[in-house]
């Protein structure tokens, strides 16, 4: 395999760097390392803002964060870092793409409508209701609370505000199978104004979608990054496993599906690599000429 310097990588991290069991494998972390001394610019491309974004990860140099599927790109520096958390720094955003007051009050009335929960995000907050709040980071019989996820509750915890946003990067809906709502009536009626994509984390208690503003994805976000630091889009690598990866694996230089990915991101690549159990991420990073 032939090694491609100076590339911009995208990476997805649940399913893709991050196990179940919420831990990077070892042999990712050789692989990052080793692509970082390539030459490479690593960016974190996930679902997950800032504050759900675990401190340990930002010491395999990650020198940028897109997160909320794409709704904003945020350059590294050693100051936003304060040993809890990445601040939001505005002045280091590269873009910050937000659903509004008017839209966040027309989302929230329809999952008030259908008996729907919220889980909206910023880069420094998530907004949420009690019942939801009391699912996901609740007892052990919960069903989003399997004791891997634990990590996950204790990042987000300091951040969690019990109200609704003035605006936010991305909304998590829930809708119960008592609604009678599916996953495509749900993008119908919230129309054109939003990108709607099934989420990747789902309790099975009905309908899970990830709402950004229309024409947001981790796509458009990796068309925006490239073009700022001056990248080719042909220079440009991706890796992912799910829903919200499919756009940015399409575009991308050359995008690389995970084994243990859907069908549907597998289509979208170019390349598939093994499982994340199985050394998937490295490979992916040869198959890629990244290493």
């Amino acid at each position: 395999m032939v090694i491609v310097m100076g590339r911009l990588v995208f990476l997805d991290l649940d399913g893709t760097l991050l196990t179940h069991h919420q831990e990077v494998p070892a042999d990712a972390q050789d692989a990052l390392h080793a692509a970082k001394r390539n030459g490479h610019q690593l960016w974190i491309a996930s679902g997950r803002a800032n504050c759900e974004i675990y401190p340990s990860l930002l010491s395999y140099g990650f020198q940028g964060i897109v997160g909320a599927n794409g709704a904003y790109a945020q350059m590294l520096t050693e100051a936003d870092f304060d040993g809890s958390t990445v601040k939001e720094r505005p002045e280091n955003m590269v873009f910050d793409h937000r659903i509004g007051p008017d839209d966040v009050a027309f989302l929230q009335a329809y999952l008030a409508e259908h008996g729907g929960l919220s889980w909206w995000t910023t880069p420094s907050r998530v907004y949420t209701e009690e019942s939801f709040l009391s699912m996901f980071l609740g007892g052990s019989s919960d069903p989003f609370q399997p004791a891997p996820w634990q990590a996950y509750v204790d990042q987000v915890r300091p951040f969690v505000c019990l109200d609704n946003p003035p605006s936010a990067s991305k909304l998590v809906a829930l809708l119960p199978h008592a609604s009678g709502v599916s996953l495509a009536q749900f993008t119908a009626a919230l129309g054109p104004r939003f990108c709607v994509v099934e989420s990747s984390i789902n309790p099975g208690l009905g309908v899970a979608a990830e709402v950004t503003l229309a024409g947001i994805s981790k796509g458009s976000a990796l068309t925006e990054v490239a073009s700022s630091l001056w990248f080719k889009m042909a220079d440009t690598v991706a890796v992912g496993d799910s829903a919200n990866d499919e756009e940015m694996l399409r575009l991308a230089g050359v995008g690389v599906a995970m084994g243990n990915g859907t069908l549907a991101a597998k289509q979208a690549a170019d390349l598939v690599t093994e499982d994340i159990s199985e050394g998937g991420l490295s490979k992916a990073f040869q198959m890629a000429g990244l290493i």
